[in-house]
């Protein structure tokens, strides 16, 4: 069975002939839309795809970080105020967080910044 399908397969790719391009196959008709003869180079799709992963990869982090932040806040007015030394560290903490934060906003408009620059069709930001 299989035999016969590849057999038949290899008659019907040998035996039609192949034509010249007709006029109306190479204007933009109804028969043809005009993206289907845009050249595209894969090279810049998968870079365009790679950057992208990298910027929605670095918008989850800064959400993690605005979450923390958050968690931090409501732990500094949870603490009592006896414990000196959990308040002084939760405080550096969140010091460090917003540092944190404000280096990967700079990240992620210098990541858009560089998309756009590269010319990837198709974004979505």
């Amino acid at each position: 069975m299989a035999r016969r399908v590849i057999l038949l397969f290899l008659f019907l790719l040998f035996a039609i002939p192949h034509s010249a391009p007709c006029q109306e196959n190479v204007s933009f008709g109804t028969n043809r839309d005009w993206r289907s003869s845009v050249i595209s180079d894969p090279g810049i799709s998968t870079k365009c795809k790679r950057l992208i992963f990298e910027r929605n990869e670095k918008i989850k982090f800064k959400q993690k970080i605005s979450a923390l932040i958050i968690r931090n806040s409501e732990l500094q007015r949870e603490v009592p105020p006896n414990k000196i030394s959990v308040k002084k560290k939760l405080v550096d903490n969140l010091k460090k967080l917003r540092r944190e934060q404000k280096l990967v906003i700079l990240k992620l408009r210098t990541m858009t910044e560089n998309i756009i620059k590269k010319g990837c069709p198709g974004i979505e930001l």
